[in-house]
């Protein structure tokens, strides 16, 4: 147990372990939009592998990019104090990088479609122009934005189009090509704002800017509540959860995400914006699971993502997420 906390435990908090199943449930709203989630094929595991190893990659490569920054504000962290070397950091950061990029071509590869190498390359240039310089603009939060919208489309990438029209008539909803598109802008949105109300979460938080950044997280929520309130329905084929079900569901995620964000607002230190960042960061899988239980026929593939909330909770509370 030792060698765990001194050899494994700093490098699971550099790449923030417990964010990861954010990640994956993003990969199964993409699959489930695409109806690849359901039956289950085995490509699947490839495109579940890239987005660890490029998400783990994009969170050890923040670190190692901004040590100079945490010698001063988090001293504590493993690179600055330490317990992971440049190099180690340099070369853990890499090889998820690599195992990210060589996953995706293994999904082109067995189903003979270039869509994953091409938004897995995508996602890497936007992971890497937000660690190297990005974050540090006023647009970083536009380029993290960016990225979720990404990691939800690499879920979708076998089976991605824009071939029907936008509004689908017969349906009454939005043209189900375009599904995956509108739950991804929605997903980035709401990131952008979750990444603005993370800005200075090291200290004192300015509330006007924190309420801003909860104005961003609400358009973004928005954005997906009006998809599910125009979600296309296969005529003769019933899901669990109708428009009006899917509606008040979401409802009771956005509530949540607010009461713990006015909290942080009243009370801008550290503790409260870090635990708010981590609810917010947790419930996107609530929103993910939502977006599967709309997609499709049974509720058991939402019940396996929702479940992944909890090994994030656990683990975040044992290793930073933010």
């Amino acid at each position: 147990m030792a060698w765990f906390q001194r050899q494994v435990v700093p490098y699971l908090q550099v790449c923030r372990f417990a964010a990861v199943f954010t990640a994956i449930a993003d990969i199964a709203a993409g699959l489930a939009l695409t109806g690849r989630l359901q039956p289950w094929q085995v490509s699947n595991l490839w495109l579940l592998l890239a987005t660890v190893g490029l998400y783990l990659a994009g969170m050890a490569w923040n670190d190692y990019f901004d040590r100079a920054i945490d010698a001063v504000e988090r001293p504590r962290r493993p690179i600055p104090s330490g317990r992971v070397s440049l190099a180690g950091a340099r070369g853990f950061a890499t090889g998820l990088m690599l195992l990210g990029g060589l996953a995706a071509a293994g999904a082109a590869w067995q189903t003979d479609q270039r869509g994953p190498v091409l938004v897995a390359g995508l996602l890497t240039g936007a992971i890497l122009w937000y660690d190297m310089s990005a974050k540090n603009h006023v647009w970083g939060p536009l380029v993290m934005g960016l990225c979720r919208f990404l990691n939800l489309l690499l879920g979708a990438s076998l089976g991605l189009s824009l071939g029907t029209a936008v509004w689908d008539t017969v349906r009454q909803g939005w043209g189900g090509d375009w599904l995956p598109w509108l739950v991804a802008a929605g997903n980035g949105l709401y990131i952008v704002g979750v990444t603005l109300f993370s800005r200075n979460e090291a200290g004192q938080s300015p509330r006007g800017k924190l309420v801003r950044a909860l104005v961003v997280a609400n358009l973004g929520l928005l954005l997906l509540g009006v998809t599910h309130a125009f979600w296309p329905r296969e005529p003769g084929v019933s899901t669990v959860a109708g428009r009006w079900g899917a509606l008040l569901l979401w409802g009771m995620i956005a509530a949540l995400i607010n009461r713990v964000a006015w909290g942080a607002i009243q009370n801008p230190a550290p503790q409260p914006v870090q635990l708010t960042i981590r609810t917010m960061l947790t419930s996107l899988i609530l929103l993910d699971a939502l977006v599967v239980l709309q997609a499709t026929t049974g509720p058991w593939w939402a019940l396996g993502v929702l479940l992944l909330r909890y090994p994030a909770q656990w683990i975040g509370r044992r290793l930073a997420i933010t």
